[in-house]
């Protein structure tokens, strides 16, 4: 969650032999930008546990076989912040995992091998992944179902510094769909800052201490830090979902679109193909002023919603996914390469914009491009 000192909410799930109660992240000092990873299980008594990870872009089928030893427990709970495992494999702290995720599971001792007939594992898989944050502004998805859905849980009360005002702070803000594309109060539903006193406290829908504010899975949100904040690494993590999402999305007009700031909430990076937009009601046109837009804004220097987005894309009449321009920077993509409009990829951690600016509802179903884990570890 973020806080210091022990594991706290506790939200049972029952799995093949045992319960997974949580995922975390906490600072390990105030100062720290570690993000340590914590997950907590219902131990049996005297019962040997291996805790497991994998290290991925994303959640895949093809993770099966690559699961590695983090460590063998016979309590209750397990943390990283990187290390070497008793098989002498060396892995980085998770807040340095970069464009890496790393996922999580448990099982009884040895029987997740690859000699074993029958392998088994928790259900239960969390993925973990840092989310890199500059002064100014961040367009964050979430990527995975928090135990608990607060603010001071996912995002936390002491791992980010906060400040006296809102000028000052770590601010959150949410918006509603209207048809203004940009950080403006007028459209947005909750705004949030971080005090120096460890507690968020509304701005913008609410009074007072924030803390206990909901965090909606299916909407993306702006973090933006301080002008003369330091880059840093914070570490999200959820569990794995394993349902769909339908999001039904308002029309608009060319005069007036609508915008709908979103997530694709799962911890994957998902072609714009296979994203459910084709067949949801997404107009398509070859005059791209005219058609429907996704739109994934900058992360890299702060600036988000103030310069060209990474990436705007509509689809012409031929059903073809084309630029409104085409991307000139490598860099802020995460192979180095500016992909043609049809291979383009949505992070996990990517905010997306659907810009409509046709009339008519959009019923856009979100859906995992893995086989949901189960207990025989396929994946």
């Amino acid at each position: 969650a973020g806080n210091q000192g022990a594991l706290s909410v506790t939200v049972e799930v029952q799995t093949v032999n045992f319960v997974v109660t949580q995922g975390l992240t906490r600072a390990i000092s105030l100062s720290s930008t570690s993000n340590q990873v914590e997950v907590a299980w219902m131990a049996a008594d005297a019962t040997v546990y291996d805790v497991l990870y994998t290290d991925s872009p994303g959640m895949q089928d093809s993770l099966s076989n690559t699961w590695k030893l983090m460590s063998t427990v016979t309590n209750s709970w397990m943390s990283d912040n990187g290390g070497t495992n008793a098989e002498g494999v060396v892995r980085v702290g998770p807040s340095f995992n970069q464009h890496t995720m790393r996922f999580y599971r448990v099982a009884r001792e040895q029987v997740w091998r690859t000699n074993q007939v029958v392998r088994r594992a928790s259900r239960e898989v969390y993925a973990a992944k840092p989310v890199s944050l500059v002064a100014g502004e961040n367009w964050i998805s979430l990527f995975g179902i928090p135990d608990t859905s607060t603010v001071a849980y996912v995002l936390g009360t002491n791992r980010l510094a906060g400040g006296s005002t809102v000028a000052d702070s770590p601010k959150v803000t949410w918006f509603r769909a209207g048809n203004v594309g940009t950080n403006l109060a007028g459209e947005a539903t909750n705004v949030i800052y971080l005090t120096a006193s460890g507690n968020w406290m509304y701005s913008v829908g609410g009074a007072g201490v924030a803390n206990s504010q909901l965090m909606p899975l299916d909407q993306a949100f702006l973090l933006e830090l301080p002008a003369d904040a330091s880059p840093v690494n914070l570490v999200l993590i959820g569990r794995v979902p394993t349902n769909q999402v339908v999001q039904t999305l308002a029309g608009g007009s060319r005069t007036s679109p609508q915008y709908h700031v979103l997530s694709l909430p799962f911890p994957q990076r998902t072609p714009i193909g296979q994203a459910g937009i084709v067949g949801s009601g997404f107009v398509a046109n070859n005059n791209f002023l005219l058609a429907d837009e996704v739109r994934i804004l900058n992360n890299r220097n702060g600036r988000g919603s103030l310069e060209s987005p990474k990436a705007r894309l509509y689809r012409r009449t031929d059903q073809t996914w084309r630029y409104y321009l085409t991307p000139t920077n490598p860099a802020d993509f995460v192979n180095g390469v500016i992909p043609a409009a049809a291979d383009y990829i949505i992070e996990p951690d990517e905010a997306v914009l659907i810009i409509r600016r046709n009339a008519g509802a959009m019923y856009w179903t979100n859906r995992f491009l893995y086989t949901a884990p189960g207990k025989n570890m396929d994946p």
